[in-house]
């Protein structure tokens, strides 16, 4: 106040935030057997109880298992581009979680089994801001991991349980089919779809992202694959009805092939076939995060009730799919030749029942002789 030479010290909250720091869900686990590590990519709360906003930058911390000393190390976290404002800040984190870590394997093994504590601790260069460094020097928090990562109100599945595939014109040409299903944001986060993930991508031993049909009698086939150009972005609880595109694939020998479509053919005709399984691994972004990511969206995590089987609807267009298979495989099916009906049995006409008439005897009857008197 002016002409009054006041000079008061206060206190106000700025990084006690960091000590209430909640997960919220988990976006991809990536087992890397060449770093030797798996990384983590999850969503986390980060309550900020004060008043200010604080640009911390990319924020390091050690991550352990029952305490804060080196013996305890399980590897690290890293959240990046970290802005904390008042109240919640729901942000994306990722831990790498090291293979040879001592504690990195009763830390796993009690993932398994119950709701494990995880210790998080700061130096002096845990931040690219060199002016928060000092004050983060000593942080010691904590974040409980729910068991296996499940979270007890969990978002909604990646995609709805019934899909719907419509063999186009131009099949029996491309291989391209449709395919209608909604798409749901499971992370609680914002993020993109950018491609379909290849072995090329990663260490996969093979491109993971492809259908399985169940046919009666038990034979499954792999008989489409993703593509690359299937994109879409999600925001924090939308979902999107979306109809993308679809390669049918060659599913193993002629043989097999003929048995697919003698199958599978006639169960798409008589109705729905609750049989399909989804095993979805895309290539996806999320905003502000600088880590390419590889999430699981196999059906079998979303529905594990019905061991990740879900409803393929078809319509008449759906048996057509035997005209690219049967040019893929350059097979000509053998025409089936008609058999003329065996001809009906002639009946002959019965002779009809008439009563015969009395024949006339050449006989002379003598008249009758009048008795003597």
């Amino acid at each position: 106040i002016k002409g009054i030479p006041l000079n008061v010290k206060t206190t106000m909250a700025g990084l006690q935030g960091l000590k209430d720091i909640k997960f919220l869900s988990v976006i991809d686990l990536y087992p890397n057997y060449k770093a030797l590590f798996t990384f983590v990519t999850t969503v986390v709360n980060i309550h900020n109880p004060s008043q200010l906003t604080l640009n911390i930058g990319t924020m390091g911390m050690e991550a352990g298992y029952k305490g804060y000393a080196a013996e305890n190390r399980i590897g690290y976290t890293e959240i990046f581009n970290l802005r904390l404002v008042p109240g919640d800040n729901i942000v994306p984190s990722l831990l790498g979680q090291s293979f040879t870590a001592a504690s990195a394997g009763p830390f796993g093994t009690d993932l398994t089994l119950l709701s494990p504590t995880m210790t998080l601790w700061a130096n002096s260069s845990a931040t690219s801001n060199p002016a928060l460094n000092a004050g983060l020097s000593t942080l010691q928090t904590s974040v409980v991991l729910p068991q296996n990562l499940i979270v007890p109100i969990p978002p909604p599945p990646a995609y709805g349980d019934v899909w719907t595939i419509k063999v186009l014109p131009t099949t029996i040409n491309d291989g391209i089919v449709e395919m209608t299903a909604v798409f749901n944001n499971a992370f609680l986060y914002e993020f993109s779809v950018t491609g379909d993930a290849t072995k090329a991508n990663s260490d996969f031993a093979f491109d993971p992202s492809f259908l399985t049909i169940g046919a009666p009698g038990g034979s499954t086939f792999d008989f489409a694959q993703f593509t690359d150009d299937f994109q879409y972005t999600l925001k924090t609880g939308e979902s999107k009805t979306i109809t993308f595109k679809m390669k049918l694939q060659r599913v193993g020998l002629q043989a097999n092939m003929i048995k697919f479509l003698d199958s599978i053919i006639p169960a798409a005709a008589a109705g729905p076939m609750n049989t399909l399984l989804v095993w979805y691994m895309p290539k996806a972004t999320i905003p502000g995060y600088p880590i390419g990511i590889f999430p699981d969206l196999n059906s079998g995590i979303y529905y594990p009730n019905t061991a990740g089987k879900i409803t393929l609807q078809t319509g008449p267009d759906f048996a057509l799919i035997k005209d690219w298979y049967y040019k893929e495989y350059a097979y000509t099916p053998v025409p089936v030749v008609p058999v003329a009906p065996a001809p009906e049995p002639v009946v002959s006409p019965a002779t009809p029942s008439v009563a015969p008439s009395p024949i006339p005897s050449s006989e002379v009857i003598p008249p009758p002789i009048a008795p003597a008197a």
